[in-house]
């Protein structure tokens, strides 16, 4: 089995490598305002339903937003591993929450989901 590297951290060592030639923005800053235009294009491309133009532009929203958590020096798996967890924490709480109060979560409406995670997320000491 071969190891492949995720396109996350692909895309991480591929700016940082251009870097080093002076292929780069010259500080975050100059990445943010990447990140705004790609978002720009991607909704535009929503508003219109052009799923392959979506796809394209979610991909380069994502390449922009590495870029500029590189140069911010964050790291991108951080990042993600960072949010994924807290969500799992919330989501996991929130349906505790749920299940202690009797209700079913598969089958109660969305709002009542929303009003369990908006409270999971005022107690949770990660909140940050």
């Amino acid at each position: 089995m071969t190891d492949k590297k995720s396109s996350l951290n692909y895309a991480h060592d591929l700016q940082a490598e251009v870097a080093k030639i002076g292929f780069t923005w010259g500080d975050a800053d100059g990445a943010m305002l990447k990140v705004r235009e790609e978002m720009q294009e991607l909704e535009e491309a929503f508003a219109v339903g052009d799923r392959n133009e979506m796809k394209k532009e979610a991909g380069d929203l994502l390449y922009s937003v590495i870029n500029f958590l590189r140069l911010a020096g964050i790291n991108p798996e951080d990042a993600l591993a960072c949010t994924t967890e807290k969500f799992e924490r919330r989501f996991n709480g929130m349906r505790a929450d749920m299940a202690a109060a009797g209700i079913d979560f598969e089958n109660s409406p969305l709002e009542e989901k929303l009003e369990y995670w908006n409270r999971q997320k005022a107690k949770d000491p990660k909140a940050a």
